[in-house]
């Protein structure tokens, strides 16, 4: 928190004009932005950096929207997907900027093989929704005008069920834990 504290101070100082804030994403220039582990996948993505980064759009494993900004989340997108990626291209749209702050996190989650259909549906309609404003990249795919690139994912989704597919990770029971194990094997430092 004391981290989460200072960028934000950082941000009041250098850009009051932010509108979302996460702790992954993607900046304009399609680099990966954020520090954090996950059990899913079971690496750590990302290292540690000194101040908030400009960021086009942020997964939503952890999203702040700015109270003053009068943003609100599309209730019109189906399922719960590509939310951040929406809420992001939002405040672009509004004037605000959209920022990876250094704060590491543990995401606790179970692995995928494949994106389900529920999440197709919202690409779906946030690609009608920003179709002027594509090519996107979010943290999990790239929204564009002709989505070869979307096609190629359901197809390689669909071997992701073979039996030469790659393993996926799994929640733990208790994240501290595992928390400690990193910060022993040296994947992670303490952020004091």
């Amino acid at each position: 928190m004391a981290r989460f504290r200072s960028a934000l101070t950082w941000l009041d100082n250098n850009d009051p004009a932010w509108g979302v804030l996460g702790i992954c994403g993607v900046a304009a220039q399609g680099n990966r932005l954020g520090w954090l582990y996950s059990t899913g996948l079971g690496r750590v993505l990302g290292s540690d950096f000194p101040i908030p980064q400009k960021a086009r759009t942020l997964d939503e494993v952890l999203l702040v929207l700015r109270r003053t900004s009068g943003m609100r989340f599309d209730e019109r997108l189906p399922g719960f997907h590509l939310y951040g990626t929406d809420i992001c291209l939002e405040a672009e749209h509004r004037g605000f900027n959209n920022y990876v702050v250094p704060c590491f996190a543990l995401h606790n989650s179970n692995g995928i093989r494949a994106l389900p259909w529920a999440f197709w549906k919202a690409y779906l309609f946030a690609r009608r929704k920003w179709y002027a404003r594509l090519p996107v990249r979010s943290p999990c795919t790239v929204l564009s005008r002709i989505p070869l690139g979307a096609a190629k994912q359901v197809l390689n989704g669909a071997m992701a069920f073979t039996p030469r597919a790659r393993k996926v990770g799994t929640r733990v029971t208790d994240p501290r834990v595992l928390f400690q194990q990193l910060l022993s094997e040296g994947r992670v430092q303490r952020m004091d």
